[in-house]
């Protein structure tokens, strides 16, 4: 029946799940990681890139407003940073539609690290992410310059050094939406959203280990 169809999938999803730990890592060789970003266009320093993106979902039953975006439609929120691989190395799913990008990165650990450096996650002050202008520049985290605070070609070519080496995120949440088609648009509940990308996720992760 669909009903036991649909429990199997949900409970292949959840063992798929239970790999996180393993699959989804902080780069432990961290000047090896920053070699690899620096091939992309010299940019020094970087451990990850980080963005998010928006995943169409089911009209939750409640909180409506707040999960519907500036677009109109109900969406959830993936955060994630990737390698100079394209490799997931952090990723936190689940918020609400409404939420801006920074909003999301400041709710999670990370976020919180990334004004007490050194730590586990940074340690050394030389490492940082790199993120587009979605997202504030702090101490751990490079954004480009606003159109109205450049007034160099230094700054212009800062700009684009960065957001080459950013946009490997952008170009691995494509990557991952043309592997599972699923994801451009998700007929489950805001749960079944949550687990059925952080799958995903792994999965991605997964093909990339194996070739």
């Amino acid at each position: 029946s669909e009903a036991a169809v649909c429990r199997l999938v949900y409970k292949t999803i959840n063992e798929i799940n239970t790999l996180s730990s393993n699959a989804i890592k902080w780069p432990s060789d961290l000047e090896a990681t920053c070699s690899e970003f620096f091939k992309i266009s010299a940019f020094p320093g970087v451990i990850g890139s980080i963005d998010a993106i928006h995943l169409v979902a089911r009209a939750p039953e409640k909180l409506h407003d707040e999960y519907r975006n500036p677009r109109g439609k109900y969406t959830i929120i993936l955060l994630a940073i990737c390698d100079a691989n394209k490799k997931f190395s952090f990723v936190s799913v689940g918020y609400p539609g409404t939420f801006t990008d920074q909003k999301c990165l400041d709710s999670t650990d990370l976020g919180i690290h990334l004004d007490h450096i050194p730590n586990d996650y940074f340690p050394l002050k030389k490492y940082h992410l790199v993120a587009n202008d979605n997202f504030n520049l702090r101490e751990g985290l490079m954004a480009p310059y606003k159109a109205h605070e450049i007034m160099c070609e230094n700054q212009v070519e800062f700009n684009k050094r960065l957001l080459k080496t950013q946009a490997i995120t952008s170009n691995t949440f494509i990557d991952m939406k043309s592997r599972f088609q699923t994801l451009t648009k998700l007929d489950m509940n805001i749960e079944r959203v949550v687990e059925f990308t952080t799958a995903c996720c792994i999965l991605h992760n997964v093909c990339l280990d194996n070739g």
